[in-house]
């Protein structure tokens, strides 16, 4: 990892030393997910929310549980909640 253009000596040193940490930091996490992976000790879960990709905004987004509930409100009857999932 070289210094960039202009970079002062201290920025390319706590730069340097940000990605050992990082490196190492990651390394740990893998290792002790591996271990409780073999003990059969649960992994944290943590929930993602998928962006949707409907036509009401031109960028991918979120809709609040308001705008979700005048979704469902809209829809006809017999329409499968598979439809409703991306919102």
């Amino acid at each position: 990892m070289g210094r960039m253009h202009g970079e002062r000596r201290e920025e390319f040193e706590s730069r340097r030393a940000w990605a050992v940490e990082s490196h190492v930091a990651t390394l740990a996490k893998e290792a002790e997910y591996a271990m409780k992976r073999q003990n059969g000790i649960a992994l944290p879960q943590r929930p993602i929310t998928v962006s949707c990709e409907c036509s009401l905004r031109p960028y991918p987004h979120v809709h609040s549980e308001e705008e979700f509930r005048r979704f469902q409100r809209r829809m006809p009857p017999g329409t499968e909640e598979r439809d409703l999932e991306n919102h």
